[in-house]
């Protein structure tokens, strides 16, 4: 297996644990920012997918690649609106 196969294992691997991150967090809080995060996660898991697999296309799209960004952008905002509504002793929270 060589250096790149390796890198690229790495870099998929990250939106995953993201996402199964966000799901135990939305478990414990039930925080519909969370919700919202894991959901434009998967999105942006989708667009690297999409990425991969019609590359030379999708790269020199502007359109696909803004909404990318704009996904994570957006994926961004739900996380920051979590910890600044977030109350530590919340009795939405799960023991």
């Amino acid at each position: 297996m060589g250096g790149s196969s390796v890198v690229a294992i790495l870099a998929n691997l990250s939106p995953l644990l993201f996402i199964a991150a966000s799901v135990v967090l939305f478990v414990k809080t039930r925080s519909p920012w969370i919700l919202v995060a894991a959901i434009l996660e998967v999105i942006m898991l989708m667009f690297r997918a999409g990425m991969y697999f019609g590359a030379t296309e999708l790269v020199s799209n502007e359109i696909f690649m803004g909404a990318w960004q704009l996904v994570g952008l957006l994926t961004g905002v739900c996380f920051l609106g979590f910890a600044a509504t977030w109350q530590p002793d919340d009795k939405r929270r799960v023991p």
